[in-house]
């Protein structure tokens, strides 16, 4: 694809296109209350995401013990954005996970998601927190692959993710339901193998 992947480290601090404060670093488990109400902010303000406001949340200490595993995993990344302040206090603009498979087959093969609130959007988070998931991957030494679904009428996300190298591999028609509406998921998917294009 031509592009080179901007490269942020975790943690990062630097700002957003309006000039704002913006900080990424890996998720804590003191963080969970603030996880939870971003969570609960993204399934009620955007139906991109698979998970809709009537599906219950996990409660703060299964949080808890979600972004502690994550954390202790080499194949697996939470990144969360704010605008700076201490992990559990501050408030969170955008998550990102990056979760690599269990089995020996697939421990090389991560699924992303991410999502920002809606009163950042536009500021460059969510390409923020997809480079540093990115970056963070491309350092290790395990995984080799990521992959994503993404809704197939969102085409600003879909548009960042080719922006990326990441590349069209399906269609998986019908997928999600929002009541009557039945709405198709794009597969999409990068090789981080050397030399792969990019």
């Amino acid at each position: 694809m031509g592009h080179m992947t901007r490269d942020i480290p975790i943690p990062w601090r630097g700002h957003d296109r309006a000039g704002r404060n913006l900080e990424l670093r890996a998720g804590v488990a003191r963080d969970a209350p603030r996880y939870l109400e971003l969570l609960h902010v993204l399934v009620s303000e955007t139906r991109n995401m698979l998970q809709t406001a009537a599906d219950p949340l996990p409660d703060a200490s299964s949080q808890r013990s979600t972004i502690d595993g994550l954390a202790r995993r080499d194949n697996a990344v939470c990144v969360v954005a704010s605008r700076g302040g201490q992990p559990g206090k501050s408030v969170l603009l955008g998550c990102a996970t990056l979760i690599g498979g269990r089995s020996r087959a697939t421990l090389h093969a991560a699924e992303l998601a991410m999502g920002v609130r809606r009163e950042a959007w536009g500021g460059g988070i969510g390409g923020a927190l997809l480079d540093a998931c990115l970056t963070w991957a491309r350092k290790g030494s395990i995984l080799t692959r990521v992959s994503l679904q993404v809704y197939a009428d969102n085409p600003a996300a879909i548009a960042l993710y080719l922006s990326r190298g990441f590349e069209l591999e399906g269609r998986h028609r019908n997928y999600a339901r929002h009541g009557e509406e039945r709405i198709d998921l794009i597969g999409m998917g990068i090789s981080l193998l050397p030399g792969a294009a990019q």
